[in-house]
């Protein structure tokens, strides 16, 4: 369900509204008003729209400049359009994207052309499904290949002996990135070795995607008071030999 819906729902049962009282006509499209005003919410909820009519009302809420599709996937490095089933990062422009953060210079933020970069590495299907894979700041890179943390923290999360495993990217001269899984273990006194874990994802991935850089146990790994694993002093620890 388009997350617009979700809202409306939401909105009806605080300002007390039942589903079917959604369902009339919103005039505000044609009129030029309504839609485009502070009130578009409440405006739809007291109205009387059938269900396409409510959809294709918010469909043309939502597009910008023309744009009826708000974004797209592009190659980071060089800007390529991608297609389906391209990994990339996703770029969105819609009416309700930011414009700035408070007091800082946001220009990086954006292209030449004034779309978000979101910092997410997506990708979509042939049923325009799109799917979240990491964040371009935690992506590894492996020679060429773009390898990502929470792929390879899925799979280990699968294993019956691991509690929680974080990935993190060991600098190589000639690699670039060698993925390392720092692992707590459900058992700490458990008869498991780093190799036979390694050997577990190496069947399960492919070459490139490898922890080339072993796998560390640890009983925690720092986090912020969120609940966020600290990866990049995870990592520091790491090289600094306190792990």
């Amino acid at each position: 369900m388009p997350i617009i819906f979700v809202v409306v729902l939401r909105m009806s049962t605080a300002l007390g509204y039942e589903f079917d009282e959604c369902v009339g006509t919103v005039s505000g499209k044609h009129s030029g008003k309504g839609l485009y005003g502070e009130h578009f919410l409440e405006e739809v909820l007291a109205s009387r729209c059938s269900f396409v009519e409510l959809y294709e009302a918010v469909s043309d809420w939502f597009q910008y400049d023309g744009v009826s599709d708000p974004g797209f996937i592009v190659d980071p490095e060089t800007e390529e359009i991608l297609g389906p089933n391209q990994q990339g990062e996703l770029r969105v422009k819609t009416r309700f994207v930011m414009n700035g953060y408070f007091n800082l210079d946001s220009s990086d933020s954006f292209d030449r052309n004034g779309w978000l970069k979101t910092g997410d590495i997506v990708y979509y299907d042939q049923d325009r499904c799109f799917y979240v894979v990491d964040r371009i700041k935690e992506m590894l890179k492996y020679k060429s290949w773009h390898v990502a943390p929470a792929m390879l923290e899925n799979i280990l999360h699968n294993h019956a002996a691991i509690k929680k495993a974080v990935v993190i990217g060991i600098p190589d001269e000639e690699d670039g990135d060698h993925p390392m899984a720092v692992v707590i273990l459900n058992n700490p006194h458990e008869n498991i070795t780093a190799e036979e874990i390694e050997a577990y994802v190496a069947e399960r991935v492919q070459d490139r995607q490898r922890l080339r850089a072993g796998v560390k146990f640890v009983d925690a790994v720092p986090i912020t008071p969120s609940g966020k694993v600290k990866r990049r002093d995870l990592k520091n620890m790491v090289l600094a030999g306190e792990i």
